[in-house]
Formats: structure tokens, sequence, C-alpha cells
């Protein structure tokens, strides 16, 4: 009788072969990043260079580890029983991605994060409006902390943005009370409202009741903030009658998870912005009557996106695609309009006014903010040119630097490949997205309308504080400030272009491409920063 060498035969596993060669492929990716960029960091000790051992050994390590997670990942993705639970999938991917993002961003390596954890410590504290004085012509606003509470060493290196996960080694067990007291100026995070730094203060004051450790008091910050962004987002999902897909690739940006594990606010307006959009759109389509908990929601998030940007405040116009007949009566609609209203005006021109104390500061020289005003009064049509040859000058950088290029403190870039490989992903979740809903003219004229005027508006704030008088650009503005509008627009792109219907098994491989960008994006930040 023949021997059978495999009595058995072997089946082919498409699951298996896909995440072997996904695992292959990211681990190419780690190799190339580690002797592009690892290998260029150098550390003299004694005469001898010991910077290339001790990194590519620390980088492999760290890699090694993120990849075996992500393969678990990806099984977990592969499973049927996660296809019709688009959420869950948002949260197994965000936890993953925003502990990723946690370890390989260095402490305040964010843009002006040493600023936003100081704002939040001072609100962790009680103070709610930061003392300011005037010297001269200058507007300084900040007031006395412990000497430690930004280490001494570590912030010597936060103008030049050189911070590293060495030091982050070395600040590690520095107490803030070691030292005495000290000045700090933030007068830029000081315009912000209290309830804007609201997480991480709550992160802050949990942690100082059992440490004083400055870098464990940044860590919580940062965690609280992504904890409760990553919560509105799951439960926004959730809720969403459609355009889930669309919202997870929006959430997942490496730029928004990037924002979410930093004391930066910008995180939570990008959340709220979510949050908004989602009960709007599950009160129009799935609710028959609005209840008392949908309104008291309802006046919750339009408060607080008052509260945090005003330039965003036109997002509460949305609320107007709830139809009327879904409240009790006209009586009642009108009530909440105008209550609404009016909570929103209070809060935004309240706020404003405690702010403006702030105002005689500069953040650039030959900035004159009311000679910009008058210019804009008295030439429109000149000033919208200037908005538009800034657009077309510059768009393409917005659109880079708003998925995921100028990370960490604006100085590292993911390559851009991956960016354009991240909206093709965008483009296949908006056709997959298995969705029936089709826009009314009304909805498209709403949901375009306001997010033109956010647009007018972030050109025309940064053109008042950032931009020398008689520029012909906007200065100061960046790809990440129009994240908050990306999902009405991108809900007007997928009514034009049409969905597939049956394609939630596809959809894994979006979330999958996702994943895959990410890393690289966490891989790159922890090369560079090592």
């Amino acid at each position: 009788m023949k021997k059978v060498l495999f009595p058995k035969k072997v089946k082919y596993n498409k699951k298996i072969s896909f995440a072997c060669v996904w695992f292959l492929y990211m681990l190419a990716v780690v190799r190339y990043l580690i002797q592009t960029v690892g290998t260029k960091k150098t550390i003299v000790v004694d005469g001898q260079n010991l910077s290339a051992d001790i990194i590519s050994r620390e980088l492999w390590l760290g890699s090694f580890i993120l990849l075996v997670v992500g393969i678990v990942l990806v099984f977990l993705l592969l499973r049927r029983k996660y296809a019709k639970r688009p959420e869950k999938i948002f949260l197994i991917l965000y936890i993953f991605l925003a502990l990723g993002y946690g370890i390989a961003l260095p402490a305040y390596k964010a843009p002006d994060e040493y600023a936003h954890f100081l704002r939040a410590y001072e609100v962790s504290q009680g103070t709610l409006i930061t003392p300011s004085y005037t010297s001269g012509d200058t507007v300084v606003a900040g007031q006395n902390y412990p000497a430690n509470l930004i280490p001494q060493e570590y912030s010597q290196n936060l103008n030049d943005g050189l911070m590293s996960l060495h030091l982050v080694k070395e600040s590690w067990n520095v107490d803030i009370y070691d030292g005495g007291e000290r000045f700090y100026s933030y007068i830029g995070s000081a315009l912000y409202a209290p309830l804007s730094y609201l997480p991480q203060a709550i992160g802050i004051f949990t942690a100082s009741l059992f440490t004083s450790k400055a870098m464990l008091l940044l860590y919580a910050a940062r965690t609280a903030n992504a904890i409760l962004s990553g919560v509105i987002g799951y439960y926004a999902i959730k809720n969403m009658p459609f355009g889930k897909n669309l919202a997870i690739a929006v959430m997942l940006m490496p730029m928004n998870i990037h924002q979410a594990i930093s004391c930066a606010p910008d995180i939570m307006v990008n959340t709220l912005a979510l949050g908004l959009i989602s009960l709007v759109l599950y009160l129009r389509e799935t609710v028959t009557k609005i209840t008392g908990k949908h309104l008291i929601l309802m006046y919750t998030l339009c408060i607080l996106i008052a509260l945090n940007k005003i330039v965003y405040v036109p997002l509460c116009l949305l609320l107007f695609l709830i139809p009327r007949n879904k409240f009790m009566d006209n009586r009642q609609y009108f009530k909440h309009v105008i209550g609404i209203g009016c909570c929103i005006i209070v809060c935004s021109l309240g706020w404003l006014a405690i702010a403006s104390k702030y105002m005689g500061y500069t953040f650039q020289p030959n900035v004159n903010s009311a000679e910009q005003v008058i210019y804009i009064l008295t030439s429109p049509l000149k000033y919208l040119l200037t908005i538009l040859n800034t657009i077309f000058e510059r768009g393409y950088t917005y659109l880079l630097t708003m998925f995921g290029s100028g990370l960490a403190w604006m100085d590292i870039s993911i390559n851009p490949i991956y960016i354009i490989i991240y909206i093709i992903t965008m483009i296949c979740a908006m056709v997959l997205d298995d969705s029936e809903k089709h826009l009314s003219t009304f909805e498209i004229f709403l949901l375009g309308g306001v997010g033109l005027i956010i647009i007018v508006l972030i050109f025309t704030s940064l053109y008042l504080q950032w931009t020398p008088v008689g520029n012909t650009f906007v200065e100061g503005v960046q790809g990440r400030y129009f994240i908050p509008i990306m999902l009405p627009l991108l809900l007007i792109i997928q009514n034009v272009i049409g969905t597939v219907k049956n394609n939630q098994g596809k959809m894994i491989f979006v979330y999958i491409s996702e994943l895959t960008v990410n890393m690289v994006a966490i891989l790159t930040i922890f090369n560079a920063c090592i």
C-alpha cells in the first residue's frame, strides 16, 4: 500500500492567505522605514556611535508588537459576525490605533500641546478664566504653576519641536513639585472656553489624586480626551441611519486619531460635529416623535459646539433638517428653535466677550484685525478672490494635511501615496455604504450651504488673526480645520455618485486599508521620534 504523505486534503483558506500577505507587506514597510529613518540618527558616547544598534533593536521590538496585534485585528475584521455591526469594527480599530498613536507620539509633540495641557491643568484646578495683564502693547495670559509641571529639561526643546520618546523616558519620574514655581504663558489656549478642556481636566484631576508626576498627568489628559472622543464617535456611528461607513472613514483618518490622543480640543469639535449630524439624521429618518431626551442632546451638542469654536456654529443649522411634524406641535417647534438659537448666541457671544481681553495679542507681525475688517467690508469681492486664490494655490496642501501629512508638530509626514490610498478607500466606503437613501434638494442645499459658510468663516477668522494687511493669501489655514464639515460634503457626493447594494462583505477590505494606512503613520511617527 502506497504511503500518503498528506492523508487529508489541505483546504485553501482565503482569510489566512490574505492575512499572511498583509503581514508580509507590513513587514516590508517596517524594514523600509527603519532603514530610511531609524538608522539616520546618531548618538556619540565615549567617542563611539551607538545609535544604530540601540535604535534598530527598539524599532524592531515596537514594530513587531504592532504587527502581531495588527494581524490579530485583521483576523477579527475577517469574521462575518462583525460585518453588520460597523460601530463595533470602529471601536476595535479606534482603541488599537489610539493606543498606537499614544505610544508613538512623544509628550507635547502635537501642535501647541504644552499650551493646551497648561489650560487643561488650569481648569482642573478650578480656574475657568486665565489671568492676564498688559505689558506695554502686549497682552500676557498665564500664571505661576509648579516649575516641573512641564519638566524643565523637556521645556527647553518645546520651541524647536525636538521632543522624543527618549526624552519622555528621562522625564518620566519628574515630580511637578520639585523646584518651586515659575510663570507659564499660554495665551493661545486661554482663548478657548473651559468646557473645551473638560475631558482633559477630568483626566488630570483624577490622576492628581494618585500621583504628582508630570508625565502621568499629561498622559491622563490625553487618555481622557481619546476616551470621550471614542465614546461619542461610537454612539454617533451606531445611531446613524445611513452613512455609517463614511463616518468611520472620517473618524479613522490619521490626522483625526492623531488629534484624539493629544491634549488639543480640536478632536472634540470633530466628534461633536459627527454627533450632531448623527442625531439629526436619526431624528429625521428613525424617530416618530421627539422626546425630552432628544431635546437635551440637541441643546447640549449645540452649546458645546458654540463654546468650542464659533466658526463651526453654522453646523447647528442642520437641525432644520428635522421635519416639523416630529415635534408635538408647531408651538413646541418654534419654542425650541428660538430656545436653541438663544443658547447659541448667548454662549458664543458671551465667551467672545470674556475672551476679548486676550485679543490685543498679535500672533504674527504686521497683523491688524481692525484694518482687515475694514478691507473685508469695503472690498468684499477682492476678499473673496483672496480666499479663492489661497484655495487654488494651497488646496493640495490642505488636502494632504487634512488626511495625515504634517503629523506630530507638523514636521512628520507619511508618504503621499498612502494618503491617496486612504482617499481611494474613502471613495470605496462611499460607494459600498449599502444605503438606499437619496437626499432631497433641500437637504443637499442645506448641507452644502453649511459647509460653504464654515469654509468662509475659517478663512475669515485666520485672515483677521494671522494674515498681514494687504496679503494676497490667507495665512495660518491648516487642512485639519476642515474635518468637521467632511461628512456633510461626503454625503452630498455619495448622493450624486450612488451606492452599490449588498457589499458589506467587501467593506471588510476597506476597514483593513484604513488600518494599514494608520499603521504606516504610527510607524513613521515612531521611527522619527525614537
